[in-house]
């Protein structure tokens, strides 16, 4: 797979649809709620993670039953803490956290879209969001059913860091877009091949 360079069409603008605001503006609330776990306060990690999972979904515009609220694993929870408290773990190269990418994507039914938006937001400098747009553009998935492959996730966070990269004048875009709040360089990334995705005439893939 070949890199990819993203800048903006000098004079171009973006405009949001009303869905993709909410998306936006629904963001840092999102971290926020994890943020909580990330505190240290376990007493009531699993209403947390109910919390999270709750966003994911809404964000994704789907449907919640059968997402399973009520049976959530000893497993999922203690692999959302060890993400949590990712700076103790020794080993912290991505491909050594699979079976913690698995337990994760089974605690989703072995969805690994709403698993990625999930993992993101315990860890929003390691874990990039993915869907059907970026996975097609970068070529890491393509068939729905590859999306459900840890390995392929896996590839497509590799993918991220070592071969997309962004212009000045499109990390300005983002910056505005996001009204100058921080976010990783990740999901700046990720947001940067959504737009490029969504409104392609507005960039140039170099």
């Amino acid at each position: 797979m070949s890199a990819i360079s993203i800048s903006r069409k000098p004079g171009s603008t973006i405009e949001l649809d009303n869905k993709n605001q909410a998306y936006i503006y629904s963001y840092p609330i999102v971290l926020s709620a994890m943020a909580k776990t990330k505190s240290g306060n376990f007493d009531d990690i699993r209403n947390e993670i109910r919390v999270v999972k709750s966003f994911v979904y809404l964000w994704m515009g789907r449907n919640q039953g059968g997402i399973g609220f009520n049976d959530i694993s000893s497993e999922f929870i203690n692999s959302t803490i060890r993400l949590c408290n990712l700076d103790e773990i020794e080993n912290k190269s991505v491909p050594q956290l699979k079976s913690i990418i698995d337990i994760i994507f089974r605690g989703f039914n072995g969805l690994g879209i709403p698993s990625s938006k999930y993992l993101h937001f315990i860890c929003p400098e390691v874990f990039p969001m993915w869907d059907t747009n970026i996975g097609n553009l970068t070529g890491c998935a393509e068939k729905y059913h590859q999306f459900q492959n840890t390995k392929n996730y896996i590839k497509y966070i590799d993918y991220i860091n070592e071969n997309v990269f962004i212009c000045d004048n499109t990390r300005e875009l983002i910056l505005s877009i996001n009204n100058g709040l921080y976010i990783s360089e990740v999901r700046t990334k990720e947001l940067a091949l959504f737009l490029q995705k969504k409104n392609g005439d507005k960039f140039i893939l170099g």
